[in-house]
């Protein structure tokens, strides 16, 4: 996001402004409110007339020709920024059926797809977390563009998921019901799963039943939740701050063959650190 702000303020307005001549300068004597140009009842300012028809097919053809040739100097002016060609993907939303209602959801599609999946994680309902959350799109960021097709969804009670948050108790029957959902539309040839906070602990309760092909924790709030000990049959890695509040970081040994990425200087909520956290799990991956 702070990247997408700072190559808006670089690029030179004026190549993103519709065409206008001087003489429509707000602060012209043209414009001046009582100059005979703008007389209220002048021929030139007739409300009928058909060069001040605004909804004629000509403005909105020039219009529409407009904002295409912003967008497109708009993306590659990111792409020059960034340094690569920006990932083209397809957003699909969806209610999935629930334990006590229908679950929003949100399939994104990688760009060159293969059948490969990620349902991810948001952190806790009951302070705020939701499926839109920048360090959920430090994880989608990294596996959409590996081809991995990510899912997120809002546990019951956030956004227009129906049901009452139970606080932990029992989200982890909206991740199981999410997860037998994609199996069945979309038959995964490997299911990855991914969780931040709350979404990593709810990830770790069910990976049992689940059995995805890997796992992925950001900051598991080990020694808040629980984390029972239990046996590794995937990959697992796990991302954390070493100025965690919440994040044990001596308990997460007792995590018994996870692989452990410590980002210095990072907290909780990764503030400042996102790229950081992305190039930590691309070499997880690598």
């Amino acid at each position: 996001m702070l990247k997408l702000i700072s190559i808006l303020v670089a690029v030179d307005h004026q190549d993103f402004r519709l065409s206008t001549t001087d003489s429509q300068t707000a602060g012209s004597p043209e414009r001046r409110k009582n100059s005979p140009e703008r007389l209220k009842n002048s021929p030139e300012r007739l409300k009928n007339s058909p060069e001040r028809r605004k909804n004629s097919p000509e403005r909105r053809t020039k219009k529409n020709m407009d904002l295409a040739e912003n967008f497109k100097s708009l993306f590659e002016a990111t792409n020059a920024v960034i340094g690569s060609e920006l990932p083209i993907t397809r957003w699909i939303t969806m209610d999935i059926p629930g334990p006590t209602g229908a679950l929003q959801a949100e399939l994104t599609i990688a760009t060159d797809p293969g059948r490969d999946f990620a349902v991810l994680c948001h952190p806790h309902p009951q302070y705020g977390g939701n499926m839109h959350d920048m360090v959920l799109d430090c994880i989608a960021d990294v596996l959409l563009n590996t081809g991995i097709s990510c899912l997120r969804f809002n546990f019951r009670g956030v956004g227009n998921s129906e049901g009452v948050s139970s606080g932990g108790a029992e989200e982890a029957d909206d991740l199981l019901a999410v997860t037998t959902w994609l199996k069945a539309e979309h038959d995964p040839e490997n299911l990855w799963l991914g969780g931040y906070s709350f979404g990593a602990n709810m990830a770790w309760r069910t990976m049992s039943v689940i059995a995805p092909d890997r796992l992925l924790l950001v900051a598991p709030p080990v020694g808040l939740m629980e984390f029972a000990e239990q046996p590794l049959t995937m990959p697992v890695d796990i991302f954390t701050g070493d100025r965690d509040d919440y994040v044990d970081i001596d308990k997460l040994s007792s995590l018994a063959g996870a692989r452990v990425r410590t980002i210095a200087g990072a907290d909780h909520f990764f503030m400042g650190y996102h790229e950081q956290l992305r190039q930590s799990i691309r070499d997880a991956l690598s």
